[in-house]
């Protein structure tokens, strides 16, 4: 009878489970990547706002004035891998470019840190120069 009763309960055994598993399906991510850039600085949505706001702004922030009673157009803009970026602007005559640190405030309105006009190069000049250098040197 003991042989009986041990088979039985060998038997049952794997058929019982333990109280506390949970038997509930992982929930499925949100969409994490919705908003998620190729940078940490700021999202997608938020690189867009900045975009707006300097594309409408670029009259007032740059401390440079368009020449001929012209106004700037702000053509290209470039991020950096901190959040920072540069700006490629003109007004029909000239061409300038600068360099920006936006913020997001708590309200979610945007402000401009720094905006500092640089000198970049033209690519082919340098090229240009650093041939003439090698002929020469």
């Amino acid at each position: 009878m003991r042989k009986f009763a041990l088979l039985i309960s060998l038997l049952l055994l794997p058929a019982c489970t333990f109280s506390g598993t949970n038997t509930t399906k992982p929930q499925e991510p949100e969409n994490q990547i919705a908003d998620v850039s190729d940078n940490n600085a700021f999202t997608v949505k938020e690189r867009e706002l900045i975009e707006t706001y300097i594309r409408t702004n670029i009259v007032e922030l740059s401390p440079i004035k368009a020449v001929l009673g012209g106004g700037w157009l702000a053509r290209n803009i470039h991020w950096q891998d901190d959040g920072s970026a540069v700006v490629e602007y003109e007004d029909g005559h000239i061409g300038l470019t600068a360099y920006f640190e936006p913020v997001i405030n708590d309200d979610g309105t945007v402000t401009i840190e720094r905006f500092l006009n640089v000198d970049i190069p033209n690519q082919a000049a340098v090229d240009a120069s650093e041939k003439f250098r090698e002929q020469y040197q």
